[in-house]
């Protein structure tokens, strides 16, 4: 079974380095991660592919909104499940080990 997390993102350069620590705290790791970059213009997608360059970021070359960036997300996970999270969120250390 393998598990992908999807974080979208817009202009949170400041906030997504603590969501994607989380899930790098996760006592079961995650297969795969992905960032939607929804376009930002305050260097995001150059701050994670440089503190986090196992994560793969995905870039909107157009402000599209979060439904369409977890649509990207979801249209390019390789995992049997998915999960979200928020750039401005965590996820608790065990919870990608509750997924069965």
């Amino acid at each position: 079974m393998r598990i992908s997390v999807v974080v979208t993102t817009y202009n949170r350069r400041n906030l997504i380095s603590r969501a994607l620590a989380s899930i790098f705290r996760q006592e079961r790791a995650a297969d795969e991660v992905l960032v939607i970059d929804d376009c930002s213009s305050d260097g995001t997608q150059d701050f994670i592919q440089n503190k986090f360059p196992q994560v793969k970021v995905i870039r909107h070359e157009k402000n599209s909104g979060p439904s369409v960036a977890r649509n990207t997300g979801l249209a390019n996970a390789v995992g049997d499940f998915v999960a979200f999270l928020d750039d401005d969120d965590q996820l608790l250390e065990d919870a990608l080990s509750n997924i069965q």
